[in-house]
């Protein structure tokens, strides 16, 4: 996570000197597509020594608070930081330089622009609580019901096998899915090539395997709110043929 984030606001801080007054009618978004007569409306003599400070500044204060969290915080704060600082401060940006380019063309698309960012960052906020959310299971005669983003309901019909095993397979990558801090949601890639998918807070000591009769992966489950010893313990009163102590 380290170098990821030294790497990132390296990248930030290096846009700050990629747009010059040279080369800003090919590279400047907005200004771009504008006309020689629109340009010429334009102040960049004031923007880009803006837009320079803005992405050094994003560039050393992502560097700098990144890091800082890495060693105070979890992943997940790390995670939510590195997901919503930047997006917060573009809309920061663009609401600020609308100011200095011209009030006839920029400001409508820097409006519209702070509308879409601001619909992002609500939707990446979003899915972030949820993907922290620690995953829920139900039981029923009728099977089990795995609550919150990835979750599903499984029939008993269709259930194999649950048993409780005290590990996780070594992960090779994410599939589909998701890792924030020790939640971890979605479809994942085994070292050995198998797939899984995984519903667990991997602090638990022990997890809920359920092994379904026609998927190819089996799902394993745990929660900090619910102990697997007692989930279990209920699953062999309803389905006894099913669990594997």
């Amino acid at each position: 996570m380290q170098f990821f984030i030294l790497i990132l606001g390296a990248f930030f801080a290096g846009i700050g000197f990629l747009i010059h007054e040279g080369n800003a009618k090919y590279l400047l978004a907005g200004y771009n597509t504008m006309g020689e007569s629109e340009r010429k409306k334009v102040d960049l003599s004031r923007f880009i020594p803006y837009f320079r400070r803005f992405h050094i500044f994003l560039g050393a204060s992502f560097t700098v608070l990144g890091l800082l969290l890495v060693q105070v915080a979890g992943n997940a704060a790390v995670s939510v930081f590195v997901s919503l600082y930047p997006i917060g401060a573009y809309m920061y940006f663009m609401w600020r330089s609308g100011s200095m380019l011209s009030d006839q063309v920029v400001p409508s698309s820097n409006r519209i622009g702070l509308i879409v960012m601001g619909l992002l960052l609500t939707g990446i906020s979003v899915l972030l609580y949820a993907g922290m959310q620690t995953p829920r299971m139900e039981l029923s005669e009728q099977g089990i019901r795995i609550g919150g983003i990835y979750g599903e309901t499984i029939a008993i019909a269709d259930i194999q096998e649950i048993s409780q095993v005290s590990t996780v397979p070594d992960i090779a990558h994410r599939k589909n899915g998701m890792v924030l801090g020790s939640m971890k949601k979605g479809y994942f890639r085994t070292r050995e090539g198998d797939l899984l998918k995984l519903l667990i807070d991997t602090r638990t000591p022990s997890f809920l395997r359920i092994t379904k009769k026609k998927a190819t992966y089996p799902v394993l489950f745990s929660s900090r709110k619910q102990s697997v010893d007692t989930l279990l313990r209920e699953m062999g009163d309803l389905w006894p043929e099913r669990v594997r102590n």
